[in-house]
């Protein structure tokens, strides 16, 4: 997947939430971001009363930000991108935005440290430098108090990172504190407004930069599943299926359909089809009065069924599984290419396919292995 680089923008507080803004680079494109956080998170997180409130807020829109970017995999000019983090349950929006109920805990009880490192004995600092007389031996508490700020949100452009461990002789520890940093891009950009490394946090300096490369999406693994055909998994689910409900959940009129789905994969035209007789299958799935009419309100297809009688009757089941299907559904739609579908590169990125794609008997192994595995979770999941 493509790196991210993302500068922090500006930050307001309107209509009951705070907006903090990147300015996310990839490639030649660059968008602004907004990262909402609404007050009852601050009011449930005590983040008024923390002395540090404010950097476990930057700390929590950061960490939602990049994995929103690991989702999209790829900035879109067609695409508004918002981020609500809220503590009340999670709603939907519309396009353009995503939405994250918070825990009720607040998770970021101590601040990260990629220096520390835990021995045999206990914690270790790895940025410990010469004048450290207790040899780089320290404790969570005191690296909460060093003077460096939480790593998760720190400038990719402060290096040479050096502590200190400070006490009454070489077997006491009572301090340790930050002694030394450098700025990668010249030391005056670290003197203003002031010598002080808290600083070079998002809203701390405009230079503060940070480069983020999202991990490589992939498939979900299931022990043994390479043995699984199509056929096998449709079974699979069916069986499950039937047994919760009293139907098979994948329908199959002609036994054509699914030698449709073997063979190679050598052409777009091939690809297209494949993709076609999937959505074919998924159009046909049976859950009508599996669910009120209340709950089926405002659902549009089968995968929106379906997500809804996940989340009520096994919620377990990851919603990455849903999507899936979801995304292939789209594939499905988005060929031949001159019909348009919304978010066509978001969900070639999630299902781990190029945009657009050119290896097709490898981009058919990966849909065919995903709707495999797909299947075999929600069987899974139901039993």
């Amino acid at each position: 997947m493509p790196a991210f680089e993302i500068r922090y923008g500006e930050f307001h507080i309107r209509d009951r939430a705070r907006r903090h803004y990147f300015d996310v680079r990839s490639g030649a494109a660059e968008q602004r971001l907004a990262v909402l956080i609404t007050d009852n998170v601050r009011r449930q997180w005590g983040l008024d009363d923390r002395g540090n409130g404010d950097e476990i807020e930057h700390r929590g829109a950061l960490r939602y930000l990049k994995g929103h970017l690991a989702e999209v995999g790829a900035l879109s000019p067609d695409i508004v991108h918002r981020v609500l983090l809220t503590a009340r349950e999670r709603r939907d929006l519309g396009d353009g935005w995503t939405v994250h109920q918070l825990p009720e805990e607040c998770p970021y009880e101590w601040k990260e440290c990629r220096f520390q490192e835990r021995g045999a004995a206990g914690p270790m600092c790895t940025a410990a430098g010469p004048a450290d007389r207790v040899r780089g031996r320290t404790t969570q508490a005191l690296c909460e108090q060093c003077g460096l700020p939480s790593t998760d949100t720190l400038c990719d452009k402060l290096v040479n990172v050096r502590t200190a461990g400070f006490g009454t002789d070489q077997l006491e520890l009572g301090d340790r504190r930050l002694v030394g940093v450098q700025c990668d891009i010249g030391k005056e950009r670290l003197a203003e407004p002031r010598r002080d490394a808290k600083l070079c946090v998002p809203g701390g300096r405009i230079c503060w930069v940070q480069t983020y490369e999202p991990p490589e999406p992939e498939l979900p693994i299931v022990p043994g599943a390479v043995q699984f055909s199509i056929g096998e998994a449709i079974d699979q689910v069916n069986v499950a299926f039937g047994k919760r409900y009293g139907r098979k959940l994948i329908q199959i009129e002609h036994a054509r359909s699914i030698e449709d789905l073997m063979g190679d994969c050598p052409s777009d035209e091939a690809l297209q089809h494949k993709l076609m007789v999937l959505a074919s299958l998924m159009e046909n799935m049976p859950l009508g009065g599996l669910l009120t009419e209340q709950e089926a309100e405002g659902s549009q297809g089968t995968i929106d069924l379906l997500e809804r009688l996940v989340a009520r009757d096994f919620a377990t089941l990851p919603q990455q599984y849903v999507r899936n299907l979801r995304n292939v559904n789209k594939l499905a739609a988005g060929y031949p290419r001159h019909v348009k579908v919304k978010n066509m590169e978001r969900a070639h990125a999630e299902l781990g396919l190029p945009y657009p794609v050119a290896d097709y008997a490898k981009a058919w192994a990966i849909v065919r292995e995903t709707f495999i595995q797909t299947l075999r979770q929600v069987a899974l999941h139901l039993g």
